[in-house]
C-alpha cells in the first residue's frame, strides 16, 4: 500500500494484488487495477406475464387464448463495473416502466363432464386418436377379443400402454365403448372400432375421434 501511494495511485480506485496490507520484499510483483464506475439508462422489454383463468366452458386439458400478450417499454438505470477499462459487472439500480406491458390470457377448461346417450358422465382425460373400423369376425373369424369376450359393437381395440383394458370410453359419432381388445396395428394413438357390419365399417373408413376415459 505504501509503494502504490509513493507513486501517487489512489487507494479508493485502486486495487492490489497482493492486498495493501502484504509486505514488500525483493522481485514482489505488484498489480494495480485501476477501478471505475459508469451510471447508464437504458430502454428495455417489459416482458409480458402469461395468466391462467379457469373455465367450466371448456373441457378439461383444452385450453383457449383469449388475448394476446404484448411487450412494454421500461428504462433501466444501471452501474456498470470497469477493471482497468473493461467491464466486469453490472447492476441495476432502478426501473421505469413508460409503456406498460399486456398480459397473455389463457383460458384453462376445468369441465370434466361430456354428455353421452345416458346424460353427463365424468371423465378422467381425452384424447384425438386415428380410429379405423372392424366386424366381429375379421382376423381369426372366431371374433374372440384379446380379453376373450366376443367381438361385437361396443368393443374397441387400443394400445394397452396408451388406455389400459377394461376402461369404459365415450366416442362421439360411435357412443359407449370398453376397451376389450388389442391388435398389431393398433399402436400409439389409434383405436379400432367393433361395427355391426361390413357396410358401415367400410363407410366409418379411417378418421380422427375424440375418445374420453371415463371415471
Amino acid at each position: 500500500g505504501e509503494v502504490a501511494a509513493s507513486m501517487g495511485l489512489s487507494a479508493d480506485n485502486i486495487r492490489l494484488e497482493p492486498g495493501a496490507d502484504t509486505a514488500v520484499v525483493p522481485n514482489l510483483q505488484i498489480n494495480a487495477t485501476v477501478l471505475s464506475e459508469k451510471i447508464v439508462e437504458r430502454q428495455q422489454p417489459d416482458l409480458f406475464t402469461v395468466l391462467r383463468k379457469p373455465d367450466a366452458s371448456l373441457e378439461k386439458g383444452m385450453e383457449a387464448v383469449e388475448q394476446e400478450g404484448q411487450d412494454g417499454t421500461k428504462t433501466v438505470v444501471i452501474k456498470q463495473h470497469f477493471a482497468d477499462g473493461n467491464q466486469v459487472s453490472e447492476e441495476v439500480l432502478s426501473e421505469r416502466v413508460n409503456e406498460p406491458s399486456i398480459p397473455k390470457i389463457i383460458r384453462v377448461g376445468t369441465r370434466d363432464t361430456v354428455e353421452t346417450s345416458r346424460g353427463a358422465m365424468r371423465f378422467r382425460r381425452s384424447e384425438l386418436m386415428e380410429a379405423t373400423a372392424y366386424n366381429p369376425w375379421d382376423g381369426s373369424g372366431a371374433g374372440i377379443t384379446a380379453t376373450g369376450m366376443q367381438a361385437r359393437r361396443g368393443i374397441v381395440a387400443v394400445d394397452p400402454k396408451v388406455i389400459p383394458l377394461g376402461s369404459r370410453l365415450f366416442i362421439p359419432g360411435y357412443g359407449m365403448a370398453l376397451a376389450a381388445d388389442t391388435g398389431g396395428a393398433i399402436v400409439g394413438n389409434r383405436v379400432d372400432l367393433c361395427m355391426d357390419g361390413y357396410s358401415e365399417a367400410i363407410s366409418f373408413g379411417r378418421r380422427m375421434v375424440k375418445v374420453y376415459v371415463l371415471e
